[in-house]
């Protein structure tokens, strides 16, 4: 499965990159699942959340400051069977365990180990980890948010 990693400041467009992959891979028949972390608890109905299943993304993952949430669409029933997050192994199992089994996981918020990472930058240009090896930096998230050599990293 791969997995990329989006990380910025607030409002830098990660939201809108993430959501640009997402369809990115549906046009494709890619599989795909989000993760969003977020120190704020949001609903299925609003927020980046609701953005991701409307992109096609099945399930979207929140983590918040009172737990994981998984939310999938009515429609699709869970399949039976400035730190790095480490991916809960039930998640990993379950996603493995879905049908078609997912072969994209998108996460906002945090790293996780062995992704590909990607960056926005801010209006004024800067990111929020200067110090970071990235994989891509997205320079212009509200007019290009998944930039050719994205999306070449991603889907070959």
């Amino acid at each position: 499965m791969t997995i990329v990693s989006v990380l910025g400041w607030s409002d830098s467009g990660k939201s809108t990159v993430v959501a640009a992959i997402i369809a990115a891979a549906g046009a494709r028949g890619v599989p795909v699942a989000a993760v969003k972390v977020s120190p704020h608890l949001q609903s299925q109905d609003r927020g980046d959340t609701a953005r991701f299943l409307d992109a096609g993304a099945a399930p979207v993952f929140l983590r918040s400051s009172r737990g994981w949430t998984v939310q999938l669409p009515e429609d699709r029933p869970l399949e039976a069977g400035s730190e790095p997050i480490s991916l809960p192994r039930w998640m990993t199992a379950m996603l493995a365990t879905t049908d078609p089994p997912v072969e994209l996981l998108v996460v906002e918020g945090r790293m996780v180990d062995g992704a590909i990472l990607v960056q926005t930058a801010s209006v004024d240009g800067e990111v929020k980890f200067p110090g970071l090896s990235c994989d891509a930096i997205v320079a212009d998230a509200p007019t290009n948010p998944l930039p050719e050599e994205l999306k070449r990293r991603i889907f070959g």
